[in-house]
């Protein structure tokens, strides 16, 4: 595989001590980082990270990692769900799922949680991958688990939202109109979802019922991402939306760029930084107060990999192959890695390493 051409560093790693630093201690719990599905880390990466280590799975990756402490959870498309050592991408154990697997992992009070397609949600001892217990939803799961306090938010295509514990009992269901293919984003006593059917859902936790919905112009593949009350979301024809969180408001809604600029990505949401990715080769940073565009960057290939904001770094995949580094502010490319393979999963960043896979099967950690 192309990736095993890559230098294999793993002599120079950092010191044990700086995985109990406060400084970086912030782990990547599930896709997109935390609930709210900002895409934001606030573990420091350099300017010019280094790659650390490599790992194969023998499949495609499309799946986030969740990275907790020094372990790395990610599965693939040959359905295998894998620990490895954050430190140096040896395995600790791997498990086999009965479908392939899309859906990143979460990570919650020593579990973790992951669907595959065969339409089947896992819950697996996150510190030796043993079975907890497995429940069967009536289609494939595509969407990632969600924490929201000790209850597990996740999509199926048989067109049930769901709220499990961690017992896994079903708590409520919330039936829509189509697939749920995103994962659902969790604010304020709320879960939004995304689907298939159009509509931009907002849904008590508590209840399972609907509070607010907004229809955008076409169908989203797109998980949304909320922060500071509002909800930022991008369908498959490339609208841009801005929604209120508590009434489900539309705010505005832009074009991406082009008739070809379809969003299949979440939004990275940080402060004024609002950052969308498209499959038109394009990630664009917008005025979150009325969705102008403010810079624009162009990749040889579909950006279908969700941004990650670092710093002032953004951090992001491309079917070109390459990973890239950006400035938030201006848009100029500041790093980019050659993997050599399509890349659709999102990076993870935490404990100042940022881990991504591609889909030769190579797994990629990068740090200092």
């Amino acid at each position: 595989m192309r990736f095993m051409k890559h230098l294999i560093a793993i002599g120079t790693l950092l010191p044990a001590i700086l995985f109990s630093s406060p400084a970086i201690a912030q782990n990547w719990t599930c896709f997109r980082g935390s609930p709210g599905l900002t895409g934001v880390s606030d573990s420091p990466l350099p300017a010019k990270p280094k790659l650390l280590w490599t790992a194969e799975t023998r499949a495609e990756v499309k799946a986030t990692a969740a990275i907790w402490g020094d372990r790395v959870y990610i599965g693939d498309q040959n359905g295998v769900e894998r620990c490895l050592n954050l430190r140096t991408g040896k395995k600790i154990w791997s498990f086999r799922a009965r479908g392939p697997i899309s859906s990143s992992a979460c990570v919650l009070n020593g579990a973790i949680y992951f669907g595959d397609e065969d339409g089947f949600l896992y819950s697996l001892n996150a510190a030796n991958g043993r079975k907890r217990w497995i429940y069967q939803t009536g289609e494939e799961i595509i969407s990632s688990p969600t924490p929201a306090g000790n209850r597990i938010l996740v999509g199926s295509y048989d067109y049930y939202l769901y709220c499990f514990g961690e017992s896994g009992k079903v708590i409520w269901k919330y039936h829509t109109q189509a697939q749920v293919n995103c994962a659902p984003c969790v604010a304020d006593g709320r879960v939004v979802i995304a689907g298939c059917d159009g509509f931009v859902r907002i849904i008590s936790i508590a209840t399972g019922r609907e509070i607010a919905r907004a229809k955008a112009k076409s169908n989203f593949a797109s998980s949304a991402a909320c922060a500071n009350g509002r909800i930022y979301v991008a369908c498959m024809e490339g609208e841009m939306l801005c929604i209120r969180l508590a009434d489900g408001h539309i705010l505005w809604s832009k074009p991406a760029l082009s008739s070809n600029d379809g969003v299949k990505a979440c939004a990275a949401v940080k402060g004024d930084n609002v950052l969308f990715a498209t499959d038109g080769n394009h990630v664009v940073r917008v005025n979150p107060n009325n969705g102008r565009i403010m810079w624009t960057f162009t990749c040889q290939g579909e950006v279908n990999s969700s941004p990650v904001i670092d710093g002032g770094a953004a951090y992001f995949g491309s079917d070109d192959g390459n990973l890239y580094a950006v400035n938030v502010a201006n848009g100029k490319g500041l790093w980019r890695f050659p993997a050599g393979a399509p890349i659709k999963a999102s990076p993870a960043v935490a404990w100042g390493r940022l881990v991504i896979g591609t889909g030769d099967g190579g797994v990629y950690c990068f740090g200092k």
